[in-house]
């Protein structure tokens, strides 16, 4: 058993050197994307932007973090436009914090891609998601329900 535990000890260790050498390596870019934290206090913490990105989804029926580039989330708000749906959007890439907010969204949801929409502060998916839900009539009742149409 002692052996083993030494084995667990030095792959452990092993371990830990591989996450210094790349925090050396890239710690730059884990600071630049909010990943990794200074410990000077400057740095704001996910929880910040999990907060930010709660308050967000608190203030309006409906809300669609997105990003301007994305065909799927261009696909979303069309639909919802179509339907006359008043919804806020986010635009993730035109965001100073976007990518922490992104990073907040998964937390929050377990999914990190765009869109990610919610109705009345509940996630309802992406682009699929919604379009199913118009496809077997459910939408349209979610959205008035919340307020959104």
């Amino acid at each position: 058993a002692v052996q083993g535990e030494r084995g667990e000890i030095e792959r452990e260790k092993r371990v830990a050197v591989r996450r210094g050498a790349l925090r050396f390596m890239f710690g730059w870019l884990f600071k630049a994307r909010g990943g990794e934290s200074s410990g000077n206090g400057k740095e704001p913490e996910m929880a910040q932007f999990v907060k930010k990105v709660e308050q967000i989804i608190s203030a309006a029926p409906l809300v669609v973090f997105s990003k301007t580039t994305c065909g799927y989330c261009s696909r979303a708000k069309g639909l919802l436009s179509s339907m006359s749906a008043k919804f806020d959007t986010v635009e993730l890439d035109r965001e100073e914090s976007g990518f922490q907010m992104q990073q907040a969204l998964k937390e929050i949801t377990g999914q990190r891609t765009v869109p990610n929409i919610f109705i009345k502060g509940v996630s309802i998916g992406g682009c699929d998601d919604l379009t199913k839900l118009h496809s077997q009539g459910k939408l349209e009742t979610k959205l008035k329900e919340a307020g959104a149409l």
